[in-house]
C-alpha cells in the first residue's frame, strides 16, 4: 500500500507543474519518514493544515529570494 500512496504523492506533485522524475523522487524522499507522509498526505489531499517544510516548498521557493537578493546591491 505505500507504494500506491507514493504514486498518489507524485501526481500531485506533478499536478504542480513538477517534471514527472523529479516529482517521483519528492515523494520517495517524504515517504521514507512515516510522520512526514502522513503530514504530507493530510494537507495535500485533505486540504487540512498549513505546509512548513514540504519537498515542494524547500525545493522552490528559495530560488525566487537569491534572484531577488541578487538585483539589491
Amino acid at each position: 500500500m505505500p507504494e500506491v500512496e507514493e504514486d498518489e504523492l507524485a501526481l500531485v506533485y506533478q499536478t504542480k507543474g513538477i517534471e514527472a522524475s523529479v516529482a517521483r523522487k519528492m515523494a520517495a524522499e517524504v515517504m521514507r519518514d512515516p510522520q512526514r507522509a502522513l503530514d504530507e498526505q493530510v494537507r495535500e489531499e485533505l486540504k487540512i493544515g498549513e505546509a512548513h517544510a514540504t519537498p515542494f516548498k524547500e525545493g522552490w521557493s528559495p530560488a525566487p529570494r537569491r534572484r531577488s537578493a541578487r538585483s539589491f546591491p
